[in-house]
């Protein structure tokens, strides 16, 4: 047995493993979203698609760590902290995907950042999970008009 196939041998072993992960986070239920070490988005899963009526593979040059609305409303505080290796959630907050030049509908959200780090601790990605909360918060606002 050559040391190719010994190498093929056991990467088919994780393979599955591997396929499962990705299916996880791809039909997760809730918006998904990685990052690199420096904010540059790498994917989003298909609830983040369908939620944002955009194509993730349409994304190009969107830097977490950059965007306007996250700096001006303070929501930049969270994805540092994500990115400094501690796990973040945030308050509500109103997202207007138009000021980055999107047409999507704004949206209510709360998001959780947390590192995936390596064995030694250094930062491989973070990983950004949404909250759509508009249907709770349009909720809220008909029963303050009673």
């Amino acid at each position: 047995m050559t040391v190719f196939t010994k190498v093929l041998q056991v990467l088919s072993n994780f393979f599955p493993f591997i396929l499962v992960l990705r299916s996880i986070i791809e039909q997760f239920p809730y918006p998904v979203v990685t990052y690199t070490p420096d904010g540059t988005y790498t994917n989003a899963n298909l609830a983040w698609e369908t939620m944002w009526k955009y194509k993730r593979e349409n994304v190009t040059g969107y830097n977490i760590r950059k965007d306007p609305q996250m700096i001006a409303s303070g929501l930049s505080v969270y994805v540092e902290k994500a990115f400094g290796g501690e796990v973040a959630t945030s308050e509500p907050y109103l997202y207007d995907p138009k000021q980055i030049g999107h047409d999507s509908p704004k949206r209510w959200m709360q998001m959780t950042l947390y590192p995936l780090k390596n064995a030694e601790g250094k930062i491989l990605e973070v990983i950004l999970i949404l909250l759509d909360i508009t249907s709770n918060k349009e909720a809220e606002e008909k029963l303050k008009k009673y």
